[in-house]
């Protein structure tokens, strides 16, 4: 098993199956972005993929409130003056922003992760007047960013809940919310969820991306299923220089409050165009291994399909390698107890007890039982060097538990959601799954939830069985 989980970002106009055959064996999670797509692709692109594997999980990133380019192919010179409009003008650079003319003079314009910067010089209302500091081509739909100005469009766009109600239609599991200011955007989201759509349980990713939500960061981590560091955006909007410490606190803060944190945008990007990785890539991806991230996120290098097979292959082997170094991590109770509440306390302090008791006795494997995703999530986040099989009735936690750090989940019927009924499967799953890596006298340990004692919604304790006496 591969501890850390790896999301792949897929271009939903492929339709090479022999080619997504290839590269499934190496991804969790796929990611659709919206921003570049019709529903209609992406629902044959689903369809191709669930007929490969009909478990797989999908992560749907849908547009949000951006700012966009519109116009065609457009090649500009260094030290130009031009002007960029709020409408598509031919031979002119357009945006698509209702607030233009609120963009203030000296702001920076950046396109493609800061590589070009270019200075606005002043706001004609219609258009804007931008000194070109490095000469680009500019396409279409790309994404444009101000750099220290806020954009201020409506957290949730039209086009955003026609892609929500596909989200529901297609029974996606993972949802990420790009452009997250503060925590109140994701509870008003939730909430808008819960009104619209009855027992809407799927998961909201919270991409951090602005300066804003560098500020509301804890409560924006308390309020959502997982978080996404989205460089790619947050460079434009930060010192870069600051950028590798901000995102190590985020994945401690992740793993104190019991979240998945997925690491995304340039962690193989030179092999967009080549099929080796540099040094500095495998330097880093090993660093925020070592940093306690659950899950590497793909972009263009599986994407734009040069080389996307050798790309997850490599990282795939880095993660490998470098995976046991978590075993340096040290998360403590005192650590965590603030992130927990008293409803939760006991459950949380037996689980954090059963890592420790699983590192003292030797134990092989720990199984988690739940219909909630609550028993795996937090074992997980404590990033144990052992591995976690969840069992579940629930398709929405099996899906989930793709992401989780270590987390490998079984389906079964909720029929079978009972102690000895769980003990027989999982005897038979350990010796058809795990045959050549378990032996009889290997102990594993089973967190107790209310299959065994009727207590509802509550761990309660724990066992440590040798797994001949599974049977």
């Amino acid at each position: 098993m591969r501890m850390n989980k790896i999301v792949a970002t897929l271009w939903p106009v492929i339709n090479n199956k022999g080619m997504l055959k290839q590269i499934d064996k190496f991804v969790d999670v796929y990611r659709i972005n919206l921003s570049h797509a019709n529903l209609s692709q992406t629902r044959w692109l689903i369809k191709d993929i669930r007929s490969i594997d009909d478990k797989k999980v999908f992560m749907l990133d849908t547009k949000w409130p951006e700012i966009r380019t519109t116009n065609d192919e457009i090649i500009v010179s260094k030290w130009d003056i031009i002007k960029i409009y709020s409408t598509k003008k031919e031979w002119f650079i357009s945006l698509a922003y209702d607030f233009f003319q609120n963009i203030p003079k000296n702001v920076e314009i950046s396109f493609n992760d800061k590589a070009v910067v270019w200075n606005v010089i002043s706001n004609n209302w219609d258009f804007l007047e931008v000194e070109i500091i490095q000469s680009w081509k500019v396409w279409h739909n790309k994404t444009v960013n101000f750099i220290w100005y806020e954009i201020e469009l409506d957290f949730l766009t039209e086009k955003d809940k026609k892609d929500i109600e596909f989200w529901i239609e297609e029974n996606i599991a993972l949802l990420a919310v790009s452009f997250v200011k503060k925590a109140e955007d994701i509870i008003n989201f939730k909430k808008y969820l819960s009104e619209k759509y009855e027992n809407c349980d799927m998961k909201i990713i919270s991409k951090i991306e602005t300066a804003s939500a560098l500020e509301d960061i804890e409560n924006i981590i308390k309020v959502s299923d997982g978080i996404m560091i989205a460089r790619w955006d947050l460079w434009a909007n930060v010192d870069m220089i600051r950028l590798p410490k901000i995102q190590k606190d985020i994945i401690k803060l992740c793993n104190l409050s019991w979240k998945p944190v997925i690491l995304a945008t340039q962690v193989m990007s030179s092999m967009v165009s080549k099929p080796i990785p540099t040094r500095a890539e495998i330097d880093e991806i090993a660093y925020n291994i070592q940093n306690g991230v659950d899950a590497l996120m793909l972009s263009d290098e599986s994407a734009i399909w040069e080389y996307p097979v050798e790309t997850l292959s490599m990282l795939n082997d880095v993660i490998q390698n470098y995976q046991h170094d978590v075993s340096d991590i040290k998360i403590e109770w005192e650590d965590i107890a603030k992130y927990t509440n008293d409803e939760n306390e006991i459950t949380d302090y037996i689980l954090y007890s059963a890592k420790k008791t699983a590192y003292k006795l030797w134990v092989k494997y720990i199984i988690a039982p739940t219909s909630t995703w609550y028993t795996p999530w937090k074992i997980s986040s404590l990033k144990p060097e052992i591995p976690v099989i969840a069992v579940t009735s629930s398709d929405k936690v099996f899906k989930y538990c793709n992401l989780m750090f270590w987390v490998k989940a079984h389906k079964i019927w909720e029929s079978q959601f009972n102690y000895n009924e769980l003990k027989r499967i999982m005897w038979e799953m350990l010796q058809l799954e795990y045959k050549w890596q378990i032996k009889w006298e290997d102990r594993i340990l089973i967190v107790h939830s209310s299959i065994a004692n009727n207590v509802t919604n509550m761990i309660n304790g724990m066992e440590v069985i040798k797994f001949k006496d599974f049977k």
